[in-house]
């Protein structure tokens, strides 16, 4: 697999791929270890005002950001592959004014009107101070976002790799004087002081990573052409063409989101249970199990942020071939990936759940979501292949569509059915979205899976890749621990899939390969009578 993806994408993106793979997969289990830390010195109560900051914080985000990454992601790959360099400074000059009147926006916006969000919907005035402190930072997540989107387009990774670890190193540094240091003993006295802490660590955080990225940019514009080339109203109608239906749709789908929040906890009431029995359940499947899930899937989080700028470009130049190449190599990989996590969450469940929180139940929503990792991850890589392909409005409304089936069902079905209905949800979810998304990519790519290679052969790799390791440690060796089990199933596998590789390299070649060639050395005539 890892050959075939050098041979499509280029040397250029195998090694940007790498590098940012590594690079996310470290940061995510360092912010993991640190968030166990802090929620031990915070405490659980702590932590629990922080959940509903965050809640209100996230929707801000989307407000703040626009989707102007995807925007300036996609202006400036068609200025690199129209070779018109000319206009790129004009771009991010306007990405950025955009970013700051929306960043600028939402901070107000969450600054004014902290205090009747915390007494009539969060219910604890506790929250204002931390709402009013996080706010700080939504313009610079905004302005370091449109610049992440120009950097990806210009395959300068390791600029944005920079920027995220100076994002999270200092977030986690403030975070940490703030809680060892500055409060200290202070800490317990009150609960704020912890929330603070968590809140002024986020915005530095944001701050300090869009300061690093401006540098960066200020180094990176010197390559440009005057912008000389740039028509203002022309730029700025396409910025805004790219980002307003992606943004309506996030703000759509985010509001959609908080209210199906709020809402899961009152069905599961109604259907019986008590308050602590409702947030115990949610607070299993969503905060602890979910992330289990997805945590595989920051393994090709960096191979689809990746592949927009790739798709880009193809669809500028209106290259069939490379189109139809990266989109079933994007799919290959996908599913070779997915089903293999898939069948590793099904078998191992129940010692993941024992190991990881030390409960069963957490063991069997793990397998009951297993199957649907596949589709879950394939959802994501469409949907940056579509994006690629200017199929943001597709995106949008599939997404819509998805929200408002989720809100209904849970309204509706909920009060009834409890967790049951729940994860019935999460089903059509899924099913409901991916199937939209991945039907409306083959007919905008107009391209052909080989639904052999990338479904039949890969689900049955990972089957017997994982089934086989999985018997011999149960009854060889039973008490080994459930990673170093895991780590032999991912081995059998990449062998298997090596050889697969391999095999198809020499078919290929083969196949290429003059008649005459092939038999030559079998018909060489004797030189004397």
């Amino acid at each position: 697999m890892v050959i075939a993806i050098k041979n499509i994408f280029r040397n250029r993106f195998a090694k940007d791929l790498i590098v940012y793979t590594l690079s996310s997969v470290i940061l995510s289990l360092m912010s993991t270890v640190f968030r166990v830390w802090i929620s031990n010195k915070v405490g659980s109560e702590g932590m629990g005002l922080y959940s509903l900051v965050y809640s209100v914080y996230l929707p801000a985000c989307t407000l703040a950001v626009s989707c102007v990454n995807i925007a300036s992601t996609r202006l400036v790959t068609e200025a690199v592959a129209k070779n018109k360099t000319g206009t790129i400074r004009g771009i991010i000059t306007r990405c950025f004014i955009y970013s700051a009147l929306f960043g600028s926006l939402s901070c107000a916006l969450v600054w004014f009107f902290a205090e009747p969000i915390s007494l009539y919907w969060i219910e604890d005035p506790a929250a204002i101070v931390p709402l009013r402190v996080i706010c700080f930072g939504l313009p610079c997540l905004s302005i370091a976002s449109g610049l992440h989107g120009a950097f990806t387009a210009l395959r300068k990774i390791s600029k944005s790799i920079i920027v995220q670890v100076t994002e999270d190193v200092t977030k986690i540094l403030v975070m940490f004087f703030l809680v060892t240091v500055f409060y200290g003993d202070r800490l317990s006295d009150n609960i704020v002081n912890g929330v603070v802490s968590l809140v002024a660590g986020s915005a530095a955080g944001e701050t300090v990573s869009c300061i690093v990225a401006v540098i960066l940019y200020s180094f990176e514009k010197r390559n440009f052409k005057p912008e000389t080339e740039c028509s203002d109203g022309k730029i700025t109608k396409k910025l805004l063409s790219i980002s307003l239906p992606s943004a309506f749709s996030a703000y759509i789908r985010s509001g959609l989101a908080m209210f199906e929040s709020l809402m899961v906890p009152v069905g599961f009431r109604k259907y019986g249970m008590t308050e602590p029995q409702a947030l115990s359940v949610l607070g299993m499947f969503k905060g602890m199990v979910t992330p289990v899930i997805f945590f595989p899937a920051t393994l090709i989080g960096s191979f689809s942020r990746l592949i927009v700028p790739e798709m880009a470009e193809a669809y500028e130049k209106q290259d069939r071939k490379k189109i139809e190449a990266v989109a079933v190599r994007s799919v290959k990989a996908t599913l070779v990936f997915s089903f293999f996590v898939m069948c590793v969450f099904l078998f191992f469940a129940d010692p993941l759940g024992k190991t990881l929180y030390s409960s069963t139940e957490a063991s069997a929503y793990i397998r009951l979501l297993a199957p649907l990792v596949p589709l879950m991850y394939l959802d994501n890589v469409v949907d940056s292949l579509l994006k690629g392909l200017n199929g943001q409005v597709t995106t949008m409304k599939i997404n819509i569509v998805d929200s408002i089936v989720r809100v209904l069902l849970v309204v509706f079905l909920l009060p009834k059915t409890g967790f049951d209905g729940y994860l019935f949800v999460t089903y059509i979810s899924t099913l409901l979205n991916g199937t939209l998304s991945i039907n409306r990519f083959l007919k905008i790519s107009k391209i052909k899976v080989p639904i052999a290679e990338v479904i039949f052969f890969p689900l049955l790799s990972s089957f017997t890749a994982v089934l086989a390791p999985f018997v011999f440690f149960m009854i060889v060796a039973p008490a080994s621990p459930v990673f170093l089990k895991i780590t032999v199933c991912a081995l059998v596998y990449a062998l298997i899939v090596w050889f697969d590789d391999i095999r198809n390299l020499l078919k290929k070649y083969l196949t290429k390969m003059p008649k005459s060639g092939r038999i030559a050395t079998n018909i060489q005539a004797p030189s004397g009578k």
